[in-house]
C-alpha cells in the first residue's frame, strides 16, 4: 500500500478498503488472461462457495 493521502480514520479504512478492491480486480483479470472467459466462468461456482464460506467465518 501507497501512502494514505485521505484524511482521518475514516479515510484510512477507505483506503484499505479501495487497496484490497484494486487488488482483487487485477486478480480477477489476471483470471480471466490466463483462463479465458470459458475458464473464468467454469471456477465461478468454486468462488461463490469460497465466498459464502468466509463471510460464515466473519458472521460466526
Amino acid at each position: 500500500m501507497d501512502r494514505c493521502w485521505l484524511a482521518g480514520a475514516a479515510g484510512d479504512a477507505l483506503h484499505a478498503v479501495l487497496c484490497a478492491a484494486g487488488y482483487n480486480i487485477r486478480w480477477l483479470m489476471r483470471a480471466v488472461a490466463r483462463l479465458g472467459l470459458a475458464g473464468f466462468f467454469a471456477l465461478w461456482p468454486l468462488f461463490v462457495r469460497l465466498e459464502k464460506f468466509r463471510l460464515r467465518l466473519l458472521v460466526g
